[in-house]
């Protein structure tokens, strides 16, 4: 009995070794028409030959074949490219393994009309690799390169990687992943490379429908690069199917123009979901509405022209030594398309192309966009004659840069609004809301392009990037994670950053005109003497100053004022109103850091600072000398400051001067404390001056 079960496990032993037999190519390099794949000593159990042949399989097999570019002719040690046939009947194309390694380079193809399919069925680990250092194509070949192809089909039980290069060429030449795990069954690794030009009609290079792919089985992962080099689309012609997953880090780039006879824009991006983006140098893209796109770099000679409507969202950079511009060519709007910076971290926009006859921009409530071009808003309506509004929800730094054209551009003051949600599946990015608060003609919800949604069953930084008040609906940026019966709709104050000499006005000069909301705070980077816009007289939130600043008007600041490098200038005749009484940012003050109240024929500049209680700094002096007033109050005060050299008998600018004998006595200068309230006595009061005032 023993022995019969040791022969039993032997006899076990022996078909499971037979079933996943490892062959390798002894083939050798061959010419232009290829060795034939079918050829049963071109393949051997040893790499160096001296082992069995690859007998011709019944029915399906589980053979394991692999390509070694250490040695591929067997007992003659060959190194070099192979070109293989592949037919499309041979049950030795139906295998269990393909691996590409060591060097190997590959190119399978078809020499006659019709398409050879391999077919891999997997076993232990990554059934279809190509690894770091080696490279496999596809092409139909010679006499017939429209009408032939190869097919690779990676069955339901199949896995693939490939870290170096696949090259899908010619009329229908296509890999399929019909493996529906979640999170992908073919990756691509960091670094490596996969080239598309296919075709054939009713044909996509990773499959058109779930038949062929299952839905997201192609995963391009951080660092590798797909590259369009003309042909079919990479996606399908269907707009609710995609084979492909672009993870944060990887890239598509277009090596050829699109739209062409082959593929539609908006079969190529409409919906469609990016990480990286580049449009190569001599090419022309139109763009449909894409959901996402990371980064966006256009090459110098290159042309990216964005659909006349809709919104174009992008999550990061912008490199453009091309030109960015609305595609005209297209009849009817001439500037409604959006784009939407809806980054939650630094957006830089430049390059040394040209950002021309856009259509608006909106910076979403989380973003910081800073800008390091000049750009140009053509934001007209669908009839070409009323302009479009650009909007500022998040920080937008213009440097020294200007942003001109036709367009309004608005800012946003804080909105958070909690609304219910009607419809709100899990996994859905479409939520429909409350109809009575955003609807056709109503929106007292006050719901914009732009802003951050948050609620349970809401990923962290989900922006509003599509609305329909036909439908009460909003389109997220994020696919919700539950069902969501309420969300948050938030934005904060928007914040304008510019170091142009001639200040905000400077800087946007889009003759629709500026909408600043009240709260919208200001960053002035560079000296200049007209820091406000002429165009408002709204309350601002916080003013940052990082250089010398002279204003061109009185002005409310609802925020925190910061002195952080030179002096605050008020021009005579100006009041600045602090509404709040924070403490003014920048301290340690000195002489070439602090309020300066300007003086001029008889004339001051004025400081006014609302509900001071405690203890308070008001940092003011004249234009060489820091002369700061310390005060206390027990109950909010409302107090006028201002402070000039050159004592006079009765405190004014154009009292008369004391003679030497008398200003001996006196430090020379005269600081005016006025509260609004004649009854208001101060608990304390502190005068700083610097010795040269002193009288002897």
């Amino acid at each position: 009995m023993k022995k019969i079960i040791l022969v039993a496990c032997i006899l076990v032993s022996m078909i499971k070794s037979f079933g996943q037999t490892t062959y390798y190519w002894v083939g050798g390099v061959t010419g232009t028409t290829g060795s034939d794949w079918n050829t049963s000593t071109n393949w051997n159990t040893q790499l160096d030959g001296s082992g069995t042949a690859r007998p011709t399989p019944s029915g399906v097999t589980t053979d394991i074949l692999v390509i070694d570019g250490t040695n591929i002719g067997g007992a003659t040690p060959t190194t070099g490219t192979i070109t293989i046939k592949v037919s499309g009947s041979s049950s030795k194309l139906n295998i269990n393994q393909l691996k590409l390694v060591n060097n190997a380079s590959l190119v399978l193809q078809r020499v006659t009309a019709g398409t050879a399919t391999i077919t891999i069925n997997g076993d232990t680990g990554d059934d279809f690799v190509v690894d770091a250092s080696s490279n496999l194509t596809l092409i139909g070949a010679a006499p017939s390169p429209d009408s032939s192809s190869v097919r690779i089909i990676l069955n339901t039980a199949s896995t693939g990687r490939v870290s170096g290069s696949l090259t899908l060429s010619n009329w229908g030449c296509r890999i399929f992943t019909s493996n529906p795990v979640t999170g992908g069954a073919l990756f691509f690794s960091s670094g490596s490379v996969c080239n598309v030009n296919t075709y054939e009609s009713g044909t996509n290079p990773f499959g058109k429908s779930t038949a062929e792919t299952a839905l997201n089985a192609v995963v391009f992962e951080s660092g590798s690069k797909l590259f369009y080099k003309g042909g079919n689309t990479i996606f399908s012609t269907s707009s609710t199917y995609s084979p492909l997953v672009f993870k944060t880090g990887s890239e598509f780039v277009l090596d050829a123009s699109v739209p062409n006879i082959y593929c539609t824009s908006s079969n190529m991006f409409a919906n469609r979901k990016f990480s990286d983006l580049k449009i190569s140098t001599g090419q022309t893209v139109d763009v449909d509405n894409f959901y996402n796109v990371d980064n966006l770099n256009i090459q110098s000679g290159a042309v990216l022209k964005l659909k006349t409507t809709g919104i174009f969202p992008i999550s990061g950079n912008i490199i453009n030594d091309g030109l960015l511009k609305v595609n005209s060519l297209v009849a009817g709007a001439s500037g409604t398309s959006n784009i939407l910076f809806k980054g939650n971290t630094s957006q830089t926009i430049g390059g040394s192309g040209l950002y021309d006859s856009l259509g608006v921009i909106t910076v979403g409530a989380a973003a910081n966009v800073i800008l390091n071009s000049d750009m140009k808003l053509v934001g007209l309506n669908s009839t070409g004659t009323l302009p479009n509004t650009a909007s500022v929800m998040g920080v937008l730094d213009l440097n020294n840069h200007v942003i001109s054209g036709t367009a309004i551009l608005q800012t946003k003051d804080t909105n958070n609004v909690t609304v219910s949600v009607v419809t709100g599946a899990i996994g859905t990015n479409t939520l429909a809301l409350d109809p009575v608060v955003f609807g056709s003609g109503i929106n007292t919800a006050n719901i914009n392009i732009g802003q951050l949604v948050t609620g349970s069953g809401i990923p962290v930084n989900t922006y509003i990037i599509g609305t329909s008040s036909s439908t009460s609906s909003i389109t997220l940026s994020n696919l919700t994670t539950d069902n969501v019966v309420s969300v948050a709709i938030v934005n904060n104050s928007a914040t304008l950053k510019t170091s142009h000499p001639f200040g905000v006005d400077g800087a946007l000069t889009l003759t629709g005109g500026l909408s600043l909301a009240t709260g919208t705070n200001y960053e002035f980077n560079g000296p200049t003497n007209a820091p406000f816009s002429l165009s408002t007289n709204n309350i601002t939130g916080k003013v940052t100053c990082n250089a010398p600043i002279t204003t061109n008007k009185s002005q409310i600041i609802g925020g925190t004022l910061s002195l952080n490098n030179g002096n605050f200038i008020i021009r005579a005749l100006d009041t600045i109103r602090l509404k709040v009484s924070n403490a003014i940012g920048g301290a340690p003050f000195s002489n070439t850091k602090h309020i300066v109240n300007d003086v001029n024929f008889g004339n001051i500049g004025v400081l006014r600072v609302d509900s001071i209680i405690g203890n308070y700094l008001i940092p003011i002096g004249s234009l060489n000398n820091y002369l700061p007033v310390n005060i206390s109050y027990t109950n909010p005060t409302n107090l006028y400051t201002s402070v000039f050299e050159g004592i006079t008998q009765d405190g004014t600018l154009s009292g008369t001067s004391l003679n030497s004998t008398d200003l001996s006595k006196y430090v020379n200068a005269i600081w005016n404390i006025t509260p609004t309230s004649s009854l208001t006595i101060a608990d304390n009061l502190k005068l700083g001056w610097t010795s040269s005032l002193e009288g002897s």
